[in-house]
């Protein structure tokens, strides 16, 4: 059966014998006035976005017969004016930021404008690839002919411009809360399966639609026609379609013509949703002219649609929990002690120290000794998805929560809540044949759940106690704050199979350290990149976007959204994120590209002698002048990032040195990963280590001459790096390589880099280490090392002087 049919089987319906189309005529006396108004300068903001004249005119042109409501244009406005103060400067030197947007900002400036606007918002906000086909077929419903119809190119671009202002417009959460709500107000089973990929019509349905309240808007009020629509697929875009882009009055009717007015009585309503029947054709006798019905059918849901939708979560955003849960919990707080305290054992062993010795404090990692502030990013995120601002840890989650029994002789843990004893149960005590779990019901709802509540929520624990302790090294709860609709769909995907892996270790494992899956906890950066990607996207291209850029990318943009290396890219050792979150595009010159990429560490340079070391040797900076430098190009698919360090000085010990090095930046997040903060000792931190300069011989060295290096008291060696990098050799015996940068944020972020990128190339970690001197003497800080090293005889461990 067609979409658009008649209904003449009662002679209440007729099909809707609609006015033909008006001949499409691109606006050439206008569109040269918009010529003159851009200028020169304007002209190469368009041609740098990728948007050409014409495409610009074909859009006002669909914009002109697509209208919107003033309701909805306003709120266009005032979300753009608000994205306007979104842009970032990488070093003052490349941006990443939605803020700045020429093509949305001058659409905005006409009507035409803000109505093809408006109408993206409905298309682009929810669909990836998909919503090209719904452009294309739009431009082909409308008889703009092939000269007409923006390029698939254009229309690519065109999409690319617009979709951070329609991400940032509240269209695709109302979707996901107005569809859940459809499915629970016509559903005879509460909190059954959601499928919210069935909240978005067909590419077809969504063409018929569009054109038929186009229709519809430019009829009289008195005398405007209906739509019938029926079928749940779709139903909830249709209705928030209506009702907040075009300001249309609809009205949901159920099979037994009980009705809902949702901004509209039943017999005035322009749209009526029939969500449960299909042949209502009596119903609509009781409306003053049931000869005006325009009846559509929805089609089956369209798999191949390929979507990228995501939701807001905290204010103006969805309640998260209450969507995922499936019915809204009124008493969240034993939960959310639950989770926090889950994510919270997650986030302490992801940054646990893996070393090989047994020393007793052998477990203060860089990022361990951040944890607490960690776990009030944690309080934040688990807050804005939707549970309570504050939580108890509870350490004996285990035996609180989670009971052992058997199913089909397969141990399984089962969770244990207070609520569940005061939530109703079968009368006749029926129990659900998958798991054996009597059927229970929240008294906030009035029919009973068609899944098992307890597995139910046991997913859902697992599930958001895994990837919010892998948004605690984002930034994600500042700025981005959205998650993929994939992610209310428990147990759909690969990281909600992690996370059960992950929980069944963690589960298994009290008192270990460490976390035994393939999680970013074994990847580093690259790990981390994918969970994330998995959380904020819904993007087909993640994946594989990543896993080919992995050897090179500081930033990259995931159809929109953008995820920036923050450890290499911010010159000092502060605690902040691993990764951060925006969205937009990358920019260098106004020209717009989706990678940002480190230029591969070329080399250095230096001539002249360092500095004369005197003994004994005490924590100094040998760098106080070092200069950074940071310099982008552009590259036919990247932006490519170099950064150099110089530093020249005429020491009042005689030594004089001159050397600029590239900074191997990619290399930090790894050696941020191995990087040991030394425990206190009761020495002060500048007590001077007793040397004496002696010379060995290294075994890779065939010129036959000895290396010199310092002894101290009980037998290290030691050497002072004063340009910032050592040669891995092959030695007999273990060095210690000192980086003298005592308060040199530069110095400091800059050796992490070069030490752990020779670390790294030479050698293994294994057998070497990093580490930072911070709050120890010397002294302490090689006996914390060696404890930590283990009984290597032979290895290289770099010392980085910090400070207290």
């Amino acid at each position: 059966m067609p979409p658009l049919y008649p209904r003449d089987d009662s002679g209440a319906i007729t099909s809707f014998n609609r006015s033909n189309d008006p001949s499409w005529q691109i606006d050439i006396p206008g569109l040269a006035q918009l010529l003159l108004r851009f200028g020169a300068d304007g002209l190469k903001r368009l041609q740098l976005s990728g948007v050409d004249i014409h495409a610009i005119g074909c859009l006002l042109y669909l914009g002109e017969i697509t209208p919107a409501s003033v309701a909805f244009r306003s709120k266009l406005q005032k979300t753009r004016d608000i994205q306007r103060s979104k842009t970032w400067w990488i070093h003052e030197v490349a941006q990443y930021r939605s803020g700045v947007n020429f093509v949305v900002d001058e659409l905005l400036k006409i009507r035409a404008g803000e109505n093809i606007l408006a109408l993206f918002t409905a298309i682009i906000s929810t669909l990836e690839e998909s919503s090209i086909e719904v452009l294309n077929l739009l431009f082909d419903k409308f008889g703009a002919g092939m000269q007409n119809t923006p390029s698939i190119a254009q229309l690519e671009n065109i999409r690319s411009v617009c979709l951070n202002l329609a991400r940032d417009m509240d269209f695709k959460d109302r979707l996901a809360e107005f569809h859940h709500w459809l499915i629970t107000q016509t559903s005879h089973e509460g909190a059954t399966p959601i499928n919210y990929e069935e909240a978005i019509p067909s590419t077809t349905t969504i063409v018929d639609l569009v054109g038929i309240l186009k229709d519809m808007s430019t009829q009289a009020m008195d005398r405007r026609s209906r739509l019938a629509y029926y079928g749940p697929c779709g139903a909830a875009w249709l209705m928030l379609y209506a009702k907040e882009i075009l300001g249309f009055s609809v009205c949901l009717v159920f099979r037994n013509g009980d009705t809902i007015p949702l901004s509209g009585e039943f017999s005035a309503a322009d749209v009526l949703l029939f969500l449960q029947a299909s042949d209502t054709t009596d119903v609509f006798k009781c409306l003053e002219r049931p000869s005006d019905i325009i009846t559509l059918t929805s089609a089956p849901r369209d798999q191949s649609l390929l979507l990228d939708w995501q939701l807001s979560c905290g204010e103006g955003g969805v309640d998260f929990f209450a969507l995922i849960c499936r019915w809204n919990m009124k008493d969240r707080q034993e939960i959310g002690d639950l989770i926090y305290s889950i994510s919270a054992e997650y986030i302490e062993r992801r940054v646990a120290c893996r070393g090989h010795g047994d020393h007793p404090r052998c477990n203060e990692t860089y990022h361990g000794q951040n944890v607490a502030s960690m776990l009030n990013v944690l309080r934040q995120t688990l807050h804005l998805i939707g549970l309570p601002d504050q939580f108890t840890r509870k350490t004996s989650w285990r035996d609180d929560h989670f009971s052992h029994n058997f199913v089909d002789g397969t141990p399984r843990a089962e969770l244990i809540l207070r609520q569940f004893s005061s939530m109703l149960q079968d009368t006749d005590q029926s129990t659900i044949h998958r798991c054996g779990h009597t059927r229970l019901q929240p008294r906030e709802i009035t029919t009973p759940f068609s899944i098992c509540l307890r597995c139910h929520l046991y997913d859902v624990v697992r599930e958001i106690a895994y990837f919010s302790s892998s948004l605690v090294f984002s930034d994600w709860y500042i700025a981005f704050k959205k998650v993929s609709h994939r992610r209310l769909l428990t147990g759909g995907d690969s990281l909600a199979q992690l996370a059960y892996t992950g929980f069944g270790d963690l589960y298994d494992s009290p008192g270990s350290k460490e976390l035994h899956i393939e999680g970013f906890n074994e990847t580093g950066l690259v790990g981390l990149a994918n969970e994330l990607a998995a959380i904020c996207s819904d993007s087909a291209y993640a994946s594989d976007l990543i896993q080919s850029n992995k050897h090179k990318f500081l930033g990259i943009s995931i159809d929109g959204t953008l995820m920036v290396n923050y450890r290499a890219i911010e010159p000092n050792l502060r605690p902040g994120p691993w990764l951060i979150l925006r969205d937009g595009q990358f920019s260098l010159h106004g020209e717009q590209r989706s990678l940002l990429v480190a230029s591969l560490h070329h080399g250095s340079s230096s001539c002249g002698h360092g500095e004369n070391i005197k003994n004994p040797i005490t924590p100094t900076d040998l760098f106080p002048r070092i200069i950074l430098s940071v310099k982008a190009s552009l590259q036919r698919d990247t932006i490519r990032m170099q950064y150099t360090v110089s530093y020249e000085s005429k020491g009042d010990n005689g030594g004089s040195m001159r050397f600029e090095m590239d900074v191997p930046v990619l290399n930090i997040s790894d050696g941020l990963q191995v990087l040991h903060v030394g425990p206190s000792c009761p020495h002060r931190f500048e007590a001077p280590l007793q040397v004496s300069e002696v010379r060995k011989d290294d075994d890779s060295d065939d010129t036959g001459q000895s290396k010199s290096y310092f002894r101290d008291s009980v037998g290290n060696l030691w050497q002072i790096r004063d340009t910032l990098q050592f040669d891995a050799l092959r030695r007999s015996f273990a060095v210690f390589h000192l980086y003298p940068a005592k308060g040199n944020a530069v110095a400091q972020w800059a050796s992490v880099a070069l030490a752990g990128y020779l670390l790294k190339r030479y050698q293994t970690f294994k057998h070497n280490g990093l580490y930072l001197q911070q709050k120890a003497c010397l002294a302490c800080t090689a006996d914390y090392t060696k404890a930590h090293l283990g009984t290597s005889e032979t290895y290289d461990a770099c010392i980085i002087t910090a400070g207290k």
